[in-house]
């Protein structure tokens, strides 16, 4: 079996190709599932929504300004759901931007482990974020998630599969307007 071009598959597909290398020719679908944590210590609002605005260090260019998601989180506040902040001390500064347009927002900022994001993600009614780890954990957990990708990320590569996931790329992040991440919000559609 040949395993076929990094940039032409997807990773799930790269990666079950090479488990049936093995001999597993059924793998089952991807989930965070043997993530579990106690989240109760955070009193998480009953409906809530999960911003997270980072990325790794030193990949600025994968970000979405925090003003505009300072707007977004208006906008779902404004649906009835608390906005939420992920991210590490890194986002320290994109949450105070993201709180000065929508004060309501949570700042989770520091106070979770990766462990924790799967539990979060399981009680949001949807996720918005730039394509990091975090977003990606809120995606295998089901959370409806809308990542944002910039020239450096390959949807075809790592975006999601399912239809719980999707992708809005502009190769400069700074014109992908407000306007156009409000009109593909996913939302989960039962509570």
């Amino acid at each position: 079996m040949n395993i076929q071009n990094l940039y032409v598959d997807h990773i799930l597909t790269i990666n079950r190709q090479q488990i049936a290398m093995l001999g597993i020719q059924q793998t089952p679908p991807a989930s965070l599932d043997w993530m579990r944590t106690d989240v109760s210590p955070l009193k998480l609002p009953k409906k809530y929504f999960i911003l997270v605005p980072g990325t790794s260090p030193g990949q600025d260019h994968k970000k979405w300004p925090a003003s505009h998601y300072g707007l977004i989180a208006q906008h779902v506040y404004e649906k009835g759901y608390t906005p939420i902040v992920l991210g590490t001390h890194h986002e320290e500064k994109d949450c105070q931007a993201i709180q000065q347009k929508c004060p309501q927002t949570i700042s989770l900022i520091g106070k979770t482990s990766l462990f924790d994001i799967p539990e979060i993600a399981r009680g949001a009614v949807g996720a918005l974020g730039n394509d990091t780890g975090p977003m990606h954990f809120c995606y295998f957990s089901g959370c409806p998630s809308l990542y944002l990708f910039s020239y450096s990320s390959a949807p075809d590569l790592c975006g999601p599969t399912e239809k719980h996931g999707a992708v809005l790329k502009e190769n400069n992040l700074n014109n992908l307007s407000v306007d156009t991440v409000k009109e593909n919000l996913k939302f989960r559609t039962k509570d």
